[in-house]
């Protein structure tokens, strides 16, 4: 999985929850309040959600030498600011604007797939829920995934302990044998 898109799917859940936490989001019906309610070892609140977005952010922007965009991840993607407004409070180009937020989310998103805010669905699963594995859950970032095949055991390699021992084949017979009594005949 790609962090750039990692990231891409957790801010959109991260802005519908925000919008949903602050009450911005006119469509929905608040005698529903329920549904985001917390139940002790259910599901995460979505408030929960945007929290661990913001951490996650400031972890993987932590260093020193990334402060500048670790400010662009505060104003643009936390804070919601307009694009030009962000540009402008930060005072940086348009080709360093997209240098910076293509690093930030390459970044941001290693962080998210790390903590496994991604794909949004596992991380609002019930817990009672059986969980399936996938290769998103069984692999580092970066690395290829194995096909779907071996998460089933009935196509998963033999260990060396469950293999049946190997057929050793029988040692070929020569095609002539010599009589021992026989002397050979010499060239």
């Amino acid at each position: 999985m790609k962090p750039g898109f990692a990231f891409d799917v957790c801010h959109g859940v991260y802005r519908l929850a925000r919008e949903v936490l602050d009450g911005n989001l006119h469509s929905i019906d608040f005698e529903e309040h329920d549904k985001y309610l917390w139940r002790p070892a259910l599901r995460p609140r979505l408030a929960e959600y945007a929290a661990d977005f913001e951490l996650a952010g400031k972890r993987a922007l932590a260093s020193p030498h990334l402060s500048s965009r670790n400010i662009l991840f505060r104003v643009f993607y936390l804070g919601r600011a307009e694009l030009h407004a962000a540009r402008a409070h930060l005072g940086i180009g348009e080709l360093t604007w997209e240098q910076w937020s293509d690093d930030v989310k390459a970044r941001v998103g290693r962080e998210l797939l790390r903590r496994r805010m991604f794909p949004p669905r596992d991380y609002f699963r019930d817990v009672n829920e059986p969980r399936t594995a996938r290769a998103s859950q069984t692999h580092r970032v970066g690395t290829k995934p194995q096909p779907q095949r071996y998460l089933d055991p009935r196509y998963a390699p033999k260990s060396p302990q469950t293999a049946p021992p190997a057929k050793v084949p029988k040692r070929a017979q020569p095609l002539f044998v010599r009589d021992p009594q026989r002397p050979a005949k010499s060239a």
